[in-house]
């Protein structure tokens, strides 16, 4: 399936309203795809690109700006438990990294961002209706 994450150190309320497009470009968007084996998810994202707003470059400029660029990709790895009667379940976190490839070297570091002590559960309701229609042809 498709997954977006993403972060801001705004309140919730205040950046629910950007999730509601598809296609919302904003700095801290993830996005990516997941597939779910048993009670583990599994999502592999990327930063949203934006266009840079700064003052255009020549050519050969340009072609040398962008050598420089890095590309991140986000690993992370959840457990769905249920929590007990209650109407919602959680998310624990298993794996988290993320893995940078420099550009114009070819290099790639990868860094593990969880330890154990690391993020704290995501707590959900689970969806209680369906649409009958689809944005995009159901595999």
């Amino acid at each position: 399936g498709a997954v977006t994450i993403m972060t801001s150190p705004e309140d919730p309320p205040s950046v629910l309203p950007k999730l509601k497009h598809k296609y919302t470009k904003d700095t801290g968007m993830l996005t990516g795809v997941f597939k779910q084996i048993g009670d583990r998810v599994t999502a592999v994202l990327k930063r949203v690109k934006t266009k840079d707003q700064t003052i255009p470059y020549y050519k050969k400029h340009q072609r040398q700006r962008n050598n420089n660029d890095m590309e991140m990709t986000y690993y992370v790895e959840l457990e769905l438990s249920n929590v007990g009667k209650k109407s919602f379940a959680k998310l624990q976190w298993i794996d988290y990294s993320v893995t940078t490839k420099y550009m114009m070297t070819g290099q790639e570091n990868t860094c593990q961002l969880l330890d154990n002590k690391g993020y704290p559960d995501l707590i959900f309701s689970r969806v209680r209706s369906y649409t009958s229609s689809s944005e995009i042809p159901l595999l």
